[in-house]
């Protein structure tokens, strides 16, 4: 006997001897069941060996037609989860009324395309519901009476079976009704079946392959071979993301502000054991002190709850893949003694338990601080230190990776140059020199944001970067620090061409308000815009 079988006598079983019992009773079926027994046999083989939904079916409206006498009948499917129709099968019933039949169940209150609901579709307790005016305009003018009962299992809406049929009274409406419920509840299994072996699995197969996807195109964009920087520097520090990717070490990522840290946090998430599983990130900096620890632990662990328990902040979020706990340095001391607890592990002779709210996630940690110098002035747990400090890298600031901004610079000019609309190709040789011999306080965010504002203010019909397309103060910065320093009459163009460049673009390309913020006449606008090439269309925008 196969599983579908095994299901169907249990369920039989468990109707004749409880609850359903009494509904066998009124048909008449614990003397003649042999029938309703068989079509489940039939539907069940149709099923599981041969995964024939069509066919069961197509069985099921035969049986209905033939041993309930109804005149038109539908059997429908809907896959619980997302709430749509995904199969239904009719026999009597023209387009047009397959259409207002599912419709009536698919739409408006108690509908059974809401979400792991069970519809009412009526005042009676086995759900059915009986009557002319159930669906306008079905039904009514022959005489017919429409019975509707949703197929249900666990508490969830599978689907509905729907008959119109001659009633010669309400006692006869009534075993009709029960033998439906009844049908119905059997069929339940089958269809719950059916659906975890199909309809599920296609959808999880498809999950899979999509998230699979993802994660490799993830993987590769965060692969340490993939990263833009080149510079000797930020290839030992790629030499120590591949060491460590591979393992669940706890990493600590130093640095100044800019530098890319969580770029580098998902490398390692992405390239690691965990890639598969969530990335989450948390800057302690962006919370007061006051909500960070509920914020990471859990409401429960801010209220001081005592005793083991699971963690339910992001750290329990991060469950099975990694978390980046940015600016780590801002933990007050209480949270820095909590956080310690959930990432204790024993030492090798139990002296030490094992944390109660750890759970399964990589903890890469990142700060722009001397934390050695915060545990001296007695602002950071050592012990913390100690568990944090186990993998370090440190990456460089940009002004000692100089070779690596003229790659950045064109990375992030291909990045929004399509975004903006615009047709340029690269970067000219004297702009990339100031960029160089600038300092970049802000490092590489501070690079990618000034590529990005000159992008938007350069030409239209632009082609490459140039130096009076550079914001003022880097110009006036690196300028002197340039290979070729600027003459003064390019630096008293550039420093033109960004005064009326900002002027036109804060008056939307308005050329007579832009030239009073400036005090010149509009013709003298004109003709230095003329002279810088500008087009005052170009900033309407």
């Amino acid at each position: 006997m196969n599983e579908n079988q095994s299901q169907l006598g249990r369920g039989l079983e468990d109707a004749l001897s409880t609850g359903r019992g009494e509904a066998f009773s009124v048909l008449g079926l614990r003397a003649g069941g042999e029938r309703l027994i068989s079509l489940f046999m039939t539907v069940g083989r149709l099923l599981s060996e041969k995964g024939d939904m069509n066919a069961a079916l197509d069985t099921l409206l035969y049986y209905m037609k033939k041993e309930l006498g109804v005149a038109k009948a539908m059997v429908s499917l809907i896959h619980g989860d997302s709430g749509k129709l995904f199969l239904s099968r009719s026999a009597g019933l023209g387009r047009e009324e397959e259409e207002a039949i599912r419709d009536s169940f698919l739409s408006g209150e108690g509908a059974l395309a809401k979400r792991g609901q069970v519809p009412h579709l009526g005042p009676r307790p086995f759900g059915g519901y009986s009557g002319k005016e159930a669906i306008p305009g079905l039904g009514g003018e022959q005489g017919l009476t429409l019975v509707t009962v949703p197929i249900t299992r666990e508490g969830k809406a599978l689907g509905a079976m729907t008959t119109l049929s001659h009633f010669p009274d309400p006692l006869a409406r009534k075993r009709h009704e029960t033998h439906l419920s009844v049908m119905a509840s059997l069929f339940s299994g089958e269809a719950r079946l059916y659906m975890e072996e199909n309809i599920d699995r296609v959808v999880l197969e498809k999950k899979v392959r999509t998230l699979s996807s993802e994660i490799y195109e993830l993987k590769e964009r965060y692969s340490p071979s993939n990263l833009v920087s080149c510079s000797a520097a930020m290839q030992e520090v790629y030499f120590l993301l591949r060491k460590v990717a591979s393992r669940k070490t706890i990493v600590l990522i130093l640095g100044e502000k800019g530098v890319e840290k969580e770029t580098v946090a998902q490398s390692i998430h992405y390239d690691g054991l965990k890639a598969m599983g969530p990335f989450v990130m948390i800057n302690c900096a962006e919370f007061p002190p006051e909500h960070l620890e509920a914020e990471l632990l859990g409401p429960a662990a801010a209220e001081g709850s005592e005793g083991p328990g699971p963690c339910r902040g992001l750290l329990g979020a991060a469950d099975g893949g990694s978390i980046f706990i940015d600016e780590i340095d801002r933990c007050p001391l209480g949270l820095q003694a909590r956080l310690l607890d959930a990432l204790q592990e024993p030492s090798q002779d139990q002296a030490l338990p094992p944390g109660p709210l750890a759970p399964d996630a990589r903890v890469i940690a990142g700060t722009c601080r001397d934390l050695r110098e915060m545990v001296a002035e007695g602002l950071f747990l050592e012990a913390l230190f100690y568990r944090l400090n186990v993998f370090p890298i440190t990456i460089p600031p940009l002004r000692k990776r100089e070779e690596d901004i003229p790659r950045l610079a064109r990375h992030f000019l291909g990045r929004y140059n399509e975004d903006a609309g615009k047709n340029l190709k690269t970067l000219s040789p004297m702009a990339l020199e100031i960029l160089r011999a600038y300092d970049w306080p802000g490092n590489v965010e501070e690079l990618e944001a000034v590529i990005h504002r000159t992008v938007i203010m350069a030409d239209k019909k632009a082609q490459s970067i140039e130096p009076q397309d550079l914001p003022l103060h880097i110009k006036l910065v690196a300028a002197p620090k340039a290979a070729e320093p600027l003459g003064l009459e390019e630096r008293l163009s550039s420093i033109e061409h960004e005064m009326i460049s900002e002027a036109l673009k804060r008056h939307r390309g308005n050329i007579s308000k832009a030239a009073k913020d400036l005090r010149l006449t509009r013709r003298s606008m004109g003709l230095r815009m003329k002279r810088l090439n500008l087009n005052y269309k170009d900033f309407r925008s």
